[in-house]
Protein backbone atom coordinates (compact mmCIF):
# COMPACT_ATOMS: atom_id res chain seq x y z
CA UNK A 1 0.00 0.00 0.00
CA UNK A 2 2.66 2.39 1.08
CA UNK A 3 4.85 1.47 -2.15
CA UNK A 4 1.33 2.52 -4.46
CA UNK A 5 0.97 5.70 -2.89
CA UNK A 6 4.23 6.81 -2.66
CA UNK A 7 4.29 5.92 -6.82
CA UNK A 8 0.81 7.83 -7.19
CA UNK A 9 1.94 10.91 -5.33
CA UNK A 10 5.25 10.50 -7.51
CA UNK A 11 3.56 10.34 -10.39
CA UNK A 12 1.29 13.39 -9.70
CA UNK A 13 3.74 15.75 -8.80
CA UNK A 14 5.82 14.77 -11.76
CA UNK A 15 2.46 15.63 -13.86
CA UNK A 16 2.21 18.99 -12.34
CA UNK A 17 5.77 19.78 -12.25
CA UNK A 18 6.67 19.13 -15.96
CA UNK A 19 3.69 19.68 -17.49
CA UNK A 20 -0.03 21.63 -15.92
CA UNK A 21 2.75 24.70 -14.55
CA UNK A 22 4.73 25.11 -17.08
CA UNK A 23 1.80 24.66 -20.27
CA UNK A 24 0.32 26.82 -17.75
CA UNK A 25 2.88 29.56 -17.35
CA UNK A 26 3.72 29.11 -21.20
CA UNK A 27 0.07 30.05 -22.14
CA UNK A 28 -0.44 32.84 -19.84
CA UNK A 29 2.93 34.59 -21.56
CA UNK A 30 1.82 33.77 -24.92
CA UNK A 31 4.86 31.80 -25.78
CA UNK A 32 2.78 30.16 -28.00
CA UNK A 33 2.87 32.94 -30.41
CA UNK A 34 -0.74 33.76 -29.78
CA UNK A 35 -1.90 37.42 -30.59
CA UNK A 36 -3.92 39.84 -28.84
CA UNK A 37 -6.49 39.32 -30.40
CA UNK A 38 -6.73 36.05 -30.39
CA UNK A 39 -8.58 33.62 -27.23
CA UNK A 40 -6.47 32.00 -25.02
CA UNK A 41 -6.58 28.04 -25.82
CA UNK A 42 -8.29 26.97 -22.28
CA UNK A 43 -11.26 29.40 -23.54
CA UNK A 44 -14.38 27.25 -22.26
CA UNK A 45 -17.15 27.87 -24.24
CA UNK A 46 -19.66 26.40 -22.15
CA UNK A 47 -21.93 23.66 -21.61
CA UNK A 48 -24.62 24.96 -24.21
CA UNK A 49 -24.81 25.55 -27.59
CA UNK A 50 -21.63 24.99 -30.25
CA UNK A 51 -19.09 24.75 -26.98
CA UNK A 52 -21.29 21.65 -25.64
CA UNK A 53 -21.56 19.89 -29.29
CA UNK A 54 -17.98 20.17 -30.26
CA UNK A 55 -17.27 18.42 -26.56
CA UNK A 56 -19.72 16.04 -27.32
CA UNK A 57 -18.10 15.61 -30.96
CA UNK A 58 -15.02 15.46 -30.16
CA UNK A 59 -15.66 12.35 -27.45
CA UNK A 60 -17.59 10.30 -30.20
CA UNK A 61 -14.84 10.76 -32.43
CA UNK A 62 -12.68 9.29 -29.70
CA UNK A 63 -15.12 6.05 -28.85
CA UNK A 64 -15.48 5.39 -32.64
CA UNK A 65 -11.78 5.04 -33.00
CA UNK A 66 -10.96 3.94 -30.30
CA UNK A 67 -11.52 -0.42 -31.63
CA UNK A 68 -8.89 0.43 -34.65
CA UNK A 69 -6.29 2.04 -32.23
CA UNK A 70 -6.67 -0.85 -29.58
CA UNK A 71 -6.21 -3.10 -32.46
CA UNK A 72 -3.22 -0.88 -34.02
CA UNK A 73 -1.91 -1.34 -30.80
CA UNK A 74 -1.94 -5.43 -30.73
CA UNK A 75 0.11 -5.25 -34.35
CA UNK A 76 2.52 -2.88 -32.62
CA UNK A 77 3.53 -4.90 -30.06
CA UNK A 78 3.77 -7.79 -32.80
CA UNK A 79 7.78 -6.13 -32.66
CA UNK A 80 7.84 -8.33 -29.29
CA UNK A 81 8.50 -11.10 -32.11
CA UNK A 82 12.08 -10.14 -33.07
CA UNK A 83 13.08 -9.51 -29.14
CA UNK A 84 14.86 -12.48 -29.41
CA UNK A 85 17.26 -11.15 -32.23
CA UNK A 86 17.08 -7.85 -32.29
CA UNK A 87 18.88 -6.17 -28.53
CA UNK A 88 16.71 -3.04 -29.21
CA UNK A 89 13.51 -4.68 -29.32
CA UNK A 90 14.57 -6.99 -26.51
CA UNK A 91 15.00 -3.43 -24.42
CA UNK A 92 11.77 -1.98 -25.80
CA UNK A 93 9.95 -5.34 -23.90
CA UNK A 94 11.99 -4.61 -20.87
CA UNK A 95 10.63 -1.15 -20.95
CA UNK A 96 7.33 -2.04 -21.11
CA UNK A 97 6.85 -4.92 -18.74
CA UNK A 98 8.63 -2.28 -16.36
CA UNK A 99 5.95 -0.17 -17.08
CA UNK A 100 3.11 -2.62 -16.86
CA UNK A 101 4.42 -3.63 -13.16
CA UNK A 102 4.25 0.24 -12.26
CA UNK A 103 0.33 0.21 -13.80
CA UNK A 104 -0.69 -2.56 -11.79
CA UNK A 105 1.06 -1.17 -8.43
CA UNK A 106 -0.73 2.07 -9.31
CA UNK A 107 -4.09 -0.03 -10.23
CA UNK A 108 -4.41 -2.71 -7.92
CA UNK A 109 -5.40 -1.11 -4.63
CA UNK A 110 -8.35 -0.60 -3.16
CA UNK A 111 -10.74 2.29 -1.94
CA UNK A 112 -12.05 5.60 -2.03
CA UNK A 113 -8.69 6.77 -1.71
CA UNK A 114 -7.34 5.31 -4.75
CA UNK A 115 -9.75 5.55 -6.60
CA UNK A 116 -10.05 9.94 -6.61
CA UNK A 117 -6.27 9.72 -6.46
CA UNK A 118 -6.63 7.23 -9.58
CA UNK A 119 -8.97 9.79 -11.44
CA UNK A 120 -6.84 13.02 -10.52
CA UNK A 121 -3.64 11.47 -11.25
CA UNK A 122 -4.09 9.26 -13.89
CA UNK A 123 -7.16 10.18 -15.87
CA UNK A 124 -7.11 14.38 -15.15
CA UNK A 125 -4.05 15.81 -14.68
CA UNK A 126 -2.07 13.43 -18.15
CA UNK A 127 -4.88 15.27 -19.88
CA UNK A 128 -4.81 18.94 -19.22
CA UNK A 129 -0.93 19.20 -18.59
CA UNK A 130 0.03 17.03 -21.94
CA UNK A 131 -3.32 18.78 -23.84
CA UNK A 132 -1.93 22.00 -22.55
CA UNK A 133 2.44 21.26 -23.40
CA UNK A 134 2.04 19.56 -27.04
CA UNK A 135 -1.69 20.56 -28.72
CA UNK A 136 -1.90 24.05 -26.65
CA UNK A 137 2.04 25.37 -26.57
CA UNK A 138 4.44 23.03 -28.76
CA UNK A 139 1.48 22.62 -31.87
CA UNK A 140 1.05 26.51 -32.49
CA UNK A 141 4.65 26.94 -32.80
CA UNK A 142 5.42 24.16 -34.66
CA UNK A 143 2.79 25.41 -37.28
CA UNK A 144 4.42 28.93 -37.14
CA UNK A 145 8.00 27.34 -37.87
CA UNK A 146 6.86 24.66 -40.35
CA UNK A 147 4.16 27.30 -41.91
CA UNK A 148 2.17 23.82 -42.47
CA UNK A 149 -0.73 23.66 -39.04
CA UNK A 150 -1.02 20.04 -40.82
CA UNK A 151 2.46 19.21 -40.84
CA UNK A 152 3.04 20.73 -36.77
CA UNK A 153 -0.44 18.18 -35.88
CA UNK A 154 2.22 15.22 -37.29
CA UNK A 155 4.83 16.63 -35.86
CA UNK A 156 3.46 17.32 -32.15
CA UNK A 157 1.72 13.98 -32.31
CA UNK A 158 5.40 12.24 -32.96
CA UNK A 159 6.75 13.87 -30.04
CA UNK A 160 3.83 13.14 -27.68
CA UNK A 161 4.26 9.67 -28.63
CA UNK A 162 8.45 9.07 -28.21
CA UNK A 163 8.32 11.33 -24.66
CA UNK A 164 6.64 7.87 -23.11
CA UNK A 165 9.23 5.80 -23.97
CA UNK A 166 6.99 2.88 -24.75
CA UNK A 167 8.04 1.72 -28.36
CA UNK A 168 5.78 -0.88 -28.42
CA UNK A 169 2.45 1.00 -27.91
CA UNK A 170 4.33 3.93 -30.31
CA UNK A 171 1.94 3.77 -33.30
CA UNK A 172 -0.97 4.21 -31.62
CA UNK A 173 -0.13 6.65 -29.07
CA UNK A 174 0.82 8.76 -32.16
CA UNK A 175 -2.55 8.37 -33.67
CA UNK A 176 -4.40 9.72 -30.64
CA UNK A 177 -1.31 12.41 -30.97
CA UNK A 178 -2.64 13.42 -34.39
CA UNK A 179 -6.37 13.06 -33.65
CA UNK A 180 -6.10 15.05 -30.11
CA UNK A 181 -3.99 17.41 -32.51
CA UNK A 182 -6.95 17.70 -34.92
CA UNK A 183 -9.30 18.37 -32.63
CA UNK A 184 -7.67 21.17 -30.68
CA UNK A 185 -7.83 23.90 -33.69
CA UNK A 186 -11.08 22.33 -35.61
CA UNK A 187 -12.56 23.62 -31.91
CA UNK A 188 -10.85 26.72 -31.60
CA UNK A 189 -10.26 25.35 -27.73
CA UNK A 190 -8.31 23.24 -26.31
CA UNK A 191 -11.17 21.56 -23.95
CA UNK A 192 -12.49 19.67 -26.84
CA UNK A 193 -9.07 17.35 -27.08
CA UNK A 194 -9.12 17.60 -23.19
CA UNK A 195 -12.10 16.17 -22.60
CA UNK A 196 -11.07 13.22 -25.43
CA UNK A 197 -7.98 12.64 -23.85
CA UNK A 198 -9.42 12.56 -20.56
CA UNK A 199 -12.58 10.12 -21.74
CA UNK A 200 -9.06 7.57 -22.97
CA UNK A 201 -7.75 7.23 -19.54
CA UNK A 202 -11.27 7.16 -18.21
CA UNK A 203 -11.68 3.83 -20.24
CA UNK A 204 -7.93 2.79 -20.08
CA UNK A 205 -8.17 2.93 -16.12
CA UNK A 206 -11.48 1.34 -16.32
CA UNK A 207 -10.33 -1.33 -18.41
CA UNK A 208 -7.53 -2.55 -16.27
CA UNK A 209 -10.07 -2.84 -13.61
CA UNK A 210 -12.93 -4.39 -14.71
CA UNK A 211 -10.64 -6.37 -17.50
CA UNK A 212 -12.76 -5.20 -20.26
CA UNK A 213 -11.13 -6.74 -23.49
CA UNK A 214 -8.97 -8.65 -21.24
CA UNK A 215 -7.00 -5.89 -20.64
CA UNK A 216 -6.16 -6.78 -16.89
CA UNK A 217 -4.22 -10.03 -18.93
CA UNK A 218 -2.18 -7.61 -21.34
CA UNK A 219 -1.00 -5.86 -18.52
CA UNK A 220 -0.11 -8.58 -16.15
CA UNK A 221 1.29 -11.26 -18.70
CA UNK A 222 3.35 -8.17 -20.52
CA UNK A 223 5.79 -11.24 -21.48
CA UNK A 224 3.25 -13.42 -22.63
CA UNK A 225 4.05 -14.90 -25.80
CA UNK A 226 2.97 -12.48 -28.77
CA UNK A 227 -0.28 -14.46 -30.87
CA UNK A 228 -1.35 -12.73 -34.18
CA UNK A 229 -5.19 -14.61 -32.91
CA UNK A 230 -5.38 -12.25 -29.43
CA UNK A 231 -6.35 -9.22 -31.47
CA UNK A 232 -8.53 -7.50 -29.06
CA UNK A 233 -11.70 -6.72 -31.70
CA UNK A 234 -12.96 -8.48 -34.56
CA UNK A 235 -12.79 -6.65 -37.97
CA UNK A 236 -16.36 -6.22 -38.43
CA UNK A 237 -16.45 -4.12 -35.59
CA UNK A 238 -13.10 -2.09 -36.26
CA UNK A 239 -13.75 -1.51 -39.63
CA UNK A 240 -17.68 0.56 -39.27
CA UNK A 241 -16.55 2.60 -36.24
CA UNK A 242 -13.53 3.63 -37.71
CA UNK A 243 -16.18 4.78 -40.80
CA UNK A 244 -18.32 6.44 -38.21
CA UNK A 245 -15.29 7.90 -36.66
CA UNK A 246 -13.92 9.54 -39.84
CA UNK A 247 -16.98 10.67 -40.59
CA UNK A 248 -17.69 12.05 -37.03
CA UNK A 249 -14.46 13.89 -37.58
CA UNK A 250 -14.91 15.53 -40.86
CA UNK A 251 -18.39 16.44 -39.59
CA UNK A 252 -16.28 18.42 -36.90
CA UNK A 253 -13.92 20.36 -39.19
CA UNK A 254 -16.48 21.21 -41.10
CA UNK A 255 -18.60 23.53 -38.24
CA UNK A 256 -15.77 24.98 -37.77
CA UNK A 257 -15.14 26.21 -41.42
CA UNK A 258 -18.38 27.10 -41.64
Amino acid sequence: WELSAGLMGLQGLTTLGFFVLPGLWFLQNRLDGRKDDESHPLHWRGLVGPGLLQALLSVAVLLALLPLIYTVYHWNHALRLLADSVPLVAQWVATEEQASRVIALLLDQNGTAFVIASLVVLVILPAVGEEIVFRGSLQPLLARVLRRPHAAIWVSALIFSAIHGQWLGFVPRFLLGALFGSLAPWAGSLWPSVLAHMSNNLLSLLAYRWNWLNARAVIEEANAPYRWSDAPMAWWVVLPATLVGVYLLVQLAGRRKS
